[in-house]
């Protein structure tokens, strides 16, 4: 369970991240933009409330999207032992579902059709598959990155008690 949360924990940090990140470059350009061009520069406020808003959306999308897609992948692959290569494919098949589950609550709930809300949901598709694809290969590396420093703290620890029995033994000498 902590691999898990720090796995998913890792990918939503690096996503949120990313998201916030290119939502103030983009921000950048469009202000160079506008000064290159004496255009209006947005005011003050304008990139605080970009970042509140990719903020809020890249969490948004993380705890709606991301994470129950990848999550349910996850299981399902491990349990059929599928390698991990496998999981992309399956997670993007669950995230267009996740997507579509969640635009046909918002549909009912507003009253609207179907075909009205079909044009957003693919373009939310389309727009939440870089971060998809950033999610998964973080929790990937994490995994890799966890399993790697846990053998080479268990080698470490091995090699500390090698060096603390070669101390007693060298003590153990001195005083005979």
């Amino acid at each position: 369970m902590v691999r898990f949360a720090t796995r998913h924990a890792v990918a939503a940090i690096v996503v949120t991240a990313g998201i916030v990140g290119f939502t103030g470059a983009g921000y950048l350009v469009l202000l160079l933009s506008s000064i290159l061009s004496s255009g209006d520069t947005g005011g003050p406020f304008a990139l605080p409330f970009f970042i509140i808003f990719a903020l809020l959306g890249s969490l948004a999308s993380v705890l709606f999207v991301l994470l129950p897609s990848t999550a349910v992948t996850e299981w399902i692959c491990r349990k059929r032992r599928y390698h991990p290569i496998a999981q992309i494919p399956v997670s993007v098949i669950f995230m267009v579902s996740v997507v579509a589950g969640l635009s046909v609550l918002i549909a009912m709930k507003r009253g609207v059709s179907m075909s009205d809300v079909l044009p957003v949901d693919a373009i939310v598709c389309g727009v939440l598959l870089i971060p998809h694809c950033a999610y998964w290969w973080s929790i990937q590396s994490t995994e890799r990155l966890v399993s790697i420093g846990a053998r080479y703290a268990q080698r470490f620890r091995r090699s500390d008690d090698h060096i603390d029995q070669r101390s007693a033994d060298t003590l153990d000498l001195l005083r005979n």
